[in-house]
């Protein structure tokens, strides 16, 4: 009885991790910096970064996948397969509507240099 118990927890396991791989292919598209758009914005609070992700909340064409208050850097991913361009498209409105254009600044950096200079900043 213990292994048919055993069976079945790991046949439900198994059919959890096979059945999900939307998770990792959102990861690997968000660790691509030609497809990230970053930002700088002066001054950024948590309410800043809350409000954006609260209007990202409703969209499916844009999505936030790195957030450093600290250093004011957002990172922002389009939809798997599009282009930075797109995604800046996309995330400039939203950042103008709730932040201000005078604070944004671009970056050239993808997830990992945005997640070390958060690092630098914090230590």
């Amino acid at each position: 009885m213990k292994q048919i118990i055993r069976f079945v927890w790991l046949m439900a396991l198994t059919s959890a991790i096979a059945l999900c791989p939307r998770k990792a292919h959102a990861q690997r598209a968000a660790e691509h910096p030609d497809v990230n758009y970053a930002v700088r914005i002066a001054g950024l609070t948590a309410q800043d970064r809350d409000q954006v992700q609260q209007e990202l909340s409703h969209r499916t064409d844009l999505r936030l996948v790195y957030a450093c208050v600290p250093a004011g850097i957002l990172v922002f991913a389009g939809q798997q397969g599009t282009p930075k361009s797109a995604a800046r498209q996309r995330a400039l409105p939203v950042l103008n509507a709730r932040i201000g254009a005078s604070r944004i600044t671009d970056l050239e950096q993808g997830i990992a240099e945005a997640e070390a200079a958060c690092a630098q900043i914090r230590n």
